[in-house]
């Protein structure tokens, strides 16, 4: 089976501190698969940047202003934070979400006014 997967950020965080401005500190990023069954996943993470790194990266002249951030260069940053350890585990998190998804399962969902304790 074929899977598609993609990244998407679904928010950030930005610091103004030691003379930088929109310094993002924190990325709020979603990894997605799209199986060849239609099947999709999502599995979701946060990335957070120390400040005094962003500011060392600014005062280098390696500092992208928050105005011409792409989300591919911001995708970039959190794929490169992550060991491959972490990697693995994201694609084994999606792989289950999919067999959840797909696989015949018994028991009983409960809704809010049906917990047990609504009674």
């Amino acid at each position: 089976m074929t899977t598609t997967y993609t990244w998407k950020i679904d928010m950030m965080h930005t610091l103004n501190q030691d003379g930088v401005e929109g310094a993002v500190t924190e990325v709020h990023w979603s990894k997605h698969g799209l199986y060849s069954d239609g099947i999709k996943t999502r599995v979701p993470g946060m990335t957070k940047f120390k400040i005094s790194d962003v500011t060392a990266l600014h005062n280098a002249g390696n500092f992208t202003h928050l105005s011409q951030l792409t989300e591919a260069q911001v995708i970039d940053w959190v794929q490169a934070s992550l060991s491959q350890q972490e990697k693995n585990l994201l694609d084994l998190q999606a792989e289950q979400s999919y067999e959840y998804q797909t696989k015949p399962r018994s028991g009983v969902s409960l809704e809010y006014d049906t917990m047990p304790w609504k009674r």
